[in-house]
């Protein structure tokens, strides 16, 4: 190909029809175009940042499935790692899923991880794949199943919910600099919050208020437990409160006060 830009082409015979198998574009470097699917070997290494698929159809990277008496084979993506050396405290890649982009009200794409559950008895068929986790546009991120957690959980904005059941008719919310208030929208019967043992011994469950403070004193308000309720004039009224205060916090000689108190006009 002595002319400029001009492409080298191969082409053979199929069914006895003439088809382009192979195009190398000599205007983009030697680009090359194939006409079907290619198969490699052994390693493809990609020495370009971008793989790209052409957008006539939706696709699939995957690993072809194994003989029936074989395991299916693992597939790992791994985000660029740095070379050990001489050079210290070098970050390694980040690892980035993107659903795709809408535009206007259009909703962005979902990111999905699908699992397969074994079968509940020993069976010859493939498992069927099911939905594990799905994170939506909108940022919110849905489990079809329980959540372990092995560490802490921070709920980091203030005002921050906790809904549960089928309906979300409790919920417990954080109050700003104060603490938590657990609600619930039932009507009958009226929410109720239980402490429940299942052990065999003599000990029952207990609530302990733990005034954990570094400077105790005389008078310290060790817990309180409040009854509010609204009035007839929808005002928010304080009808009841037992209170444990400290009268001397001595070592050795310490002594309370628990008062009851009812609301009296």
């Amino acid at each position: 190909a002595q002319a400029g830009d001009a492409d080298i082409i191969l082409k053979g015979t199929d069914g006895g029809s003439d088809i382009t198998a192979l195009t190398l574009d000599m205007s983009e470097a030697g680009a090359a175009s194939f006409n079907n699917a290619v198969t490699v070997g052994t390693d493809l290494t990609v020495t370009g940042g971008d793989v790209t698929y052409g957008n006539g159809q939706n696709a699939t990277m995957s690993v072809a499935a194994t003989a029936h008496n074989a395991a299916g084979k693992a597939l790992t993506i791994s985000a660029g790692t740095t070379t050990a050396g001489t050079t210290n405290d070098i970050a390694g890649g980040a690892l980035t899923f993107k659903g795709g982009a809408g535009k206007g009200t259009g909703a962005g794409g979902s990111i999905i991880f699908q699992t397969a559950d074994g079968a509940g008895s020993t069976g010859s068929s493939v498992n069927s794949l099911a939905t594990a986790v799905t994170i939506f546009d909108n940022k919110n991120v849905q489990f079809e199943a329980d959540l372990v957690i092995k560490d802490d959980l921070y709920l980091l904005s203030d005002a921050s919910r906790i809904w549960w059941g089928a309906n979300s008719e409790v919920t417990m919310k954080h109050v700003h600099n104060s603490g938590i208030t657990l609600t619930s929208a039932q009507a009958s019967p009226a929410i109720r919050m239980t402490l429940e043992s299942t052990n065999a011994d003599e000990y029952g469950p207990s609530l302990e208020f733990n005034k954990n403070g570094a400077s105790p004193a005389n008078a310290d308000k060790v817990g309180t437990i409040i009854f509010n309720s609204e009035d007839d004039g929808a005002a928010s009224t304080t009808f009841g409160r037992i209170e444990c205060k400290i009268d001397d916090v001595a070592a050795g000689s310490e002594s309370s006060t628990i008062t009851i108190n009812v609301a009296e006009y």
